[in-house]
């Protein structure tokens, strides 16, 4: 019983990162990063821990009035926020939950791309993972469903040895039936020659005695 739900568990899990990861690399060819929204700047459209999908495909000159948009400051951080004016000095922005603008934050070299959607919670999964904790309990179950894996793999491995023994201890067996059964085939043909001969003297016999009469 443990066995089978730590089965399920390492097939989901593996399951879980292997469609995680493709669809992140096939993202990221389709020039769409993801982003982790700490703060609740953007809240109550986007809350923190959220993963923000930033589509860089999207030119500066396209970005409307409302669009979520991310832009990089001066501190090399990533902040994502909604424009609310498209001016000549540039893009006025300002967080949904703050009271004041950020003023003209963006332009054409600090603009990063248009966010297109986003993911409550995953962020922080994401956030915990990058961690020395996260890092040590990911290569953990990483080890773990490995070890279960080989160990599973030699498991069927003899118990396939096992059958193949069977098989063939079936076929040894097969062997001796028949090759009793040919060699009882044989005996009774032999005991019929020997009828069929000794039926033909007692005729020759016969003949004979009448012939000399």
């Amino acid at each position: 019983m443990i066995k089978k739900v730590f089965r399920i568990i390492t097939d989901a899990f593996i399951t879980i990162l292997l469609i995680g990861g493709i669809s992140f690399i096939i993202l990221f060819f389709i020039g769409i990063e993801p982003f982790v929204v700490e703060t609740g700047s953007m809240k109550p459209t986007i809350e923190p821990g959220s993963i923000c999908f930033i589509n860089k495909n999207v030119k500066y000159e396209d970005i409307k009035e409302n669009d979520i948009i991310a832009f990089s400051i001066k501190t090399g951080k990533k902040v994502t926020h909604r424009a609310i004016s498209i001016t000549d000095q540039g893009i006025e922005t300002k967080g949904d939950a703050n009271d004041a603008s950020d003023g003209v934050s963006t332009t054409k070299s600090n603009y990063i791309g248009k966010n297109i959607f986003s993911i409550s919670k995953l962020g922080f999964i994401i956030k915990f993972l990058q961690t020395i904790y996260g890092k040590v309990i990911l290569v953990g179950l990483i080890i773990v469903i490995l070890v279960f894996g080989f160990l599973q793999g030699s498991k069927k491995e003899k118990n396939d040895e096992k059958d193949s023994k069977k098989n063939y201890s079936i076929n040894d067996e097969d062997k001796k039936d028949l090759g009793k059964s040919f060699s009882s085939n044989k005996n009774d043909q032999e005991s019929d020659n020997e009828k069929s001969k000794g039926h033909s003297e007692e005729s020759n016999n016969k003949k004979g005695k009448r012939f000399k009469n």
